[in-house]
């Protein structure tokens, strides 16, 4: 089949269209520039375009004495073979312009909405983030409070030790334990080995919830600060160390005494 050559040919609405020679183009003459036409039909025929020209009327005939490329010319007619007016293609010319632009189109949607998930995650979760690590996140998490303030640079290092001995259980973390406490606490306290005190402080934390520490007190005598605190928690065994129905809610009153250690204070003893 010879395909017929590129022109300008009626497209059967009253105007002159080029024919690339596989489709109609969007470049358009009027009759009254037949002239024009004519004299640039021996130029290089406009980039082609895919469906957007006017399309001649289906069973019309759009050429004078037939299609262009007809009998009178020698060639075989391949114009119009479809409804709507154009040369039909795979899958159709007006699908292979259009599809890809609703592919894009498609893209485009799915990342909007990926893009919105992020930022509402983002509102939910990172508030409630912040939120649990303000308060020390999850079982056994607590937090230390102080109702008077350190008078001398001793006391606040004095305080800085219980907050620290309370971490080191909230975390089980033995090194803490080692810094905030002397040989004499450990031996008082029955954890002198870093494995007992990291198994017991995993216990701890898995049947105990929101403890917090609240500096009571802070009174310096000699080379020893006591810092007292008012300690409260909730816990599935009672106070004699036996388990309970549910989380039962207590309440300790302990003074810490802390001594210089090295260039730091560490607490001695506990009342």
């Amino acid at each position: 089949m010879t395909a017929t050559p590129p022109g300008w040919y009626d497209d059967g609405r009253g105007a002159l269209r080029w024919w690339d020679g596989v489709q109609w183009t969007e470049h358009v003459q009027t009759p009254d520039d037949e002239s024009a036409a004519s004299d640039s039909a021996e130029a290089a025929p406009p980039a082609p375009t895919l469906p957007g020209a006017a399309a001649a009327t289906p069973g019309a005939e759009p050429y004078p004495g037939g299609y262009p490329g007809g009998s009178a010319g020698g060639h075989t007619a391949v114009y119009p073979a479809g409804d709507a007016g154009y040369p039909v293609g795979a899958g159709g010319a007006f699908s292979a312009a259009t599809e890809p632009q609703k592919s894009k189109r498609v893209v485009w949607v799915v990342v909007g909405v990926a893009l919105l998930a992020i930022v509402i995650a983002a509102a939910v979760f990172i508030p409630l983030l912040f939120l649990s690590l303000a308060s020390g996140g999850g079982s056994g998490s607590g937090t230390t409070e102080t109702s008077v303030e350190p008078a001398t640079a001793d006391e606040a290092a004095a305080v800085d030790a219980v907050e620290l001995l309370d971490e080191a259980w909230q975390t089980a973390d033995c090194d803490s334990y080692l810094r905030a406490t002397t040989e004499n606490f450990r031996e008082l306290d029955g954890y002198v080995d870093c494995a007992d005190f990291e198994a017991r402080a995993l216990d701890f934390g898995e049947t105990t919830e929101d403890y917090v520490v609240t500096v009571t007190g802070i009174s310096t005598d000699a080379d020893a600060i006591t810092v007292s605190t008012v300690e409260s928690y909730r816990s599935e065994y009672d106070q004699e160390g036996n388990p309970t129905d549910g989380m039962g809610e207590y309440e300790y009153l302990y003074d810490y005494v802390v001594i210089p250690a090295g260039d730091t204070w560490a607490i001695d003893e506990i009342y």
